[in-house]
């Protein structure tokens, strides 16, 4: 229904009546218009406002929407993340397996000291290869110093070479002299630091160092290159050598 329509219906219901004058038949046809009109407006604003709530419901639903879609791929990222950390994992485990293989099967030279038996007052020091693997001497270093205190200089010098093996190929178990050794009393004796050294104002030092290469390695290959390095100080009330000294001088690589 329309204005129109509605304006003849009011218009044959009027002239129905009895008749009435001009300003009263006015009136009446006026109130009814107006009538129509708030009806029309409020169907139109009722109208109006159901398609409000309803776009607003959308709008509310697109927001769910979009917010279930952050989480999903904020799940997806935590899961993306925590598989990336599981390969990393994994990654260092398999490393770490490796390395624990290789430090199993690779050369191992330790220097320690004895006291000849055929020599009072000698002592003896000794390299021996405690790994699997054949090791290939490449440079040897040791020497004697007197020293003012424990704390020796840092980093060490390895300026004085040591006697090289008849065979630069250390195999498993096998040992090879450092030098000729060192008579501590005597060497003291002749430098005439007796008091001192037994004053504890000085301190006898034997140091030095091995480089070699693990044979499972080519020669031309960046790894498989060790060093050990060692340090003993003499006791001379008990007649014996003692691991000591800096770090720096006591380090397996």
């Amino acid at each position: 229904m329309n204005l129109l329509t509605a304006a003849i219906q009011v218009h044959a219901i009027v002239d129905s009546l009895p008749r009435k004058d001009s300003w009263e038949i006015f009136y009446y046809c006026s109130t009814a218009v107006l009538a129509l009109i708030a009806g029309f407006t409020l169907f139109a604003i009722r109208n109006q406002a159901k398609k409000t709530a309803e776009a607003a419901q959308a709008t509310r639903d697109a927001t769910e929407a979009i917010q279930r879609q952050a989480d999903l791929m904020e799940g997806q990222t935590r899961a993306t993340e925590n598989a990336a950390k599981a390969a990393r994992d994994n990654a260092e485990a398999a490393r770490l397996n490796a390395q624990a293989l290789i430090n199993t099967e690779r050369p191992w030279l330790v220097v320690t000291w004895a006291s000849d038996p055929r020599t009072p007052g000698l002592f003896r020091f000794r390299c021996r290869n405690h790994g699997n693997t054949p090791a290939m001497v490449i440079a040897l270093s040791a020497m004697p110093l007197f020293a003012q205190n424990p704390n020796l200089q840092t980093p060490p010098s390895y300026l004085a070479p040591g006697i090289p093996p008849d065979l630069n190929i250390i195999v498993h178990g096998r040992s090879f002299l450092i030098d000729h050794g060192v008579n501590a009393e005597k060497y003291i004796a002749g430098n005439g630091v007796k008091d001192a050294i037994y004053k504890s104002d000085q301190f006898l030092v034997y140091y030095g160092n091995v480089v070699y290469r693990d044979t499972l390695y080519p020669d031309s290959s960046s790894e498989g290159l060790h060093e050990t390095r060692w340090c003993f100080f003499y006791r001379p009330y008990e007649k014996r050598f003692v691991r000591s000294g800096p770090v720096e001088y006591n380090r397996y690589t």
